[in-house]
């Protein structure tokens, strides 16, 4: 039998041109680039492309940290949100740094209830640089959604948070949600950033006199590393948790941490797109009394099916 054909992802994020153009839109503050629509952002290209590379920017293309390993590009999304900036436009309520699609490129085509589609995203948190809000919501990634739950909840069904919004001990999870807010919620903690007295988890050579306990598990390294993320999705608003049409399936860093059928969009949604974001209320301290937060991504994909979004 002849070898079979490696299946491709039908969209491809990686930057390897040096620019945001396989993207759709950049959104970030007009107080830090006035060029911005009043509303707050600009199409990758050709509108943004003179400021793809620009350090001043809050959304800007950087080689350090260099991208993760076998990806063909050399460029990694640095994201950005400072207290000391505006909101992200006149008027709004949130800062805001974030690369997105269109629904026709998420999903190669319309959305549909039934279909499957596969995502993959590698994500870095710089320590210093990454930081969290002190007692606030937080997202990271989210499928925006195009029709509010029926409850009147305007949060995406799937999105990468900071959880819980306050306390000293904190996770990086993906929210799940699905018919109706709340109905169907599940939190799926993907590793967890502090201790219950809030100090950082780090390798231990970064923490002096801290000795290891034999065979004691050694938490996933939060920081400093590249971690990527694998989202499986067969849509639907029908079910519930463990009894659904629709399955939602997670990997991190090559390992399964979630499979279950279960509703995963709101009822009667009609349209998807994804968001690679850092973003956050305008009025929220972060933790320590930091003034910035950082997130890198890189050597993001779509497809039809698991192995078309793996090496």
């Amino acid at each position: 039998a002849g070898t079979q054909p490696v299946p491709r992802p039908y969209w491809i994020g990686d930057f390897r041109n040096g620019d945001f153009c396989q993207f759709a839109t950049v959104f970030q503050s007009t107080s830090v680039n006035p060029n911005m629509s009043s509303s707050g952002y600009l199409r990758t290209c050709p509108q943004y492309t003179p400021y793809a590379r620009d350090p001043s920017q809050r959304v800007h293309l950087t080689k350090r940290p260099r991208p993760p390993a076998l990806t063909p590009s050399r460029w990694a999304s640095h994201q950005e949100v400072r207290t000391t900036d505006g909101p992200w436009f006149a008027g709004n309520s949130t800062d805001k740094a974030t690369i997105r699609l269109t629904t026709e490129q998420t999903l190669n085509g319309a959305f549909r209830m039934g279909s499957v589609r596969w995502f993959r995203v590698s994500f870095y948190l710089p320590n210093p640089g990454f930081n969290w809000p002190a007692s606030s919501w937080y997202t990271l990634m989210d499928l925006h959604h195009a029709v509010a739950d029926p409850t009147g909840h305007n949060s995406p069904s799937i999105r990468m948070t900071v959880t819980p919004t306050n306390g000293n001990r904190r996770y990086l999870a993906l929210s799940l949600d699905g018919t109706r807010a709340r109905a169907n919620y599940e939190e799926v903690r993907l590793f967890q950033l502090t201790r219950i007295d809030g100090s950082r988890i780090l390798p231990l050579r970064n923490r002096p006199g801290q000795r290891q306990r034999p065979r004691s598990p050694r938490p996933i390294a939060p920081f400093n590393r590249w971690h990527t993320l694998v989202l499986g999705l067969r849509f639907s608003d029908q079910g519930r948790i463990g009894d659904s049409p629709g399955w939602v399936r997670i990997y991190l860093d090559g390992k399964r941490v979630y499979s279950k059928a279960r509703p995963n969009v709101w009822a009667n949604e009609t349209s998807l797109w994804l968001q690679l974001q850092n973003y956050k209320d305008h009025g929220a301290a972060f933790v320590g009394g930091a003034t910035s937060s950082i997130i890198h991504f890189a050597d993001a994909r779509a497809g039809y099916t698991l192995a078309s979004v793996s090496r």
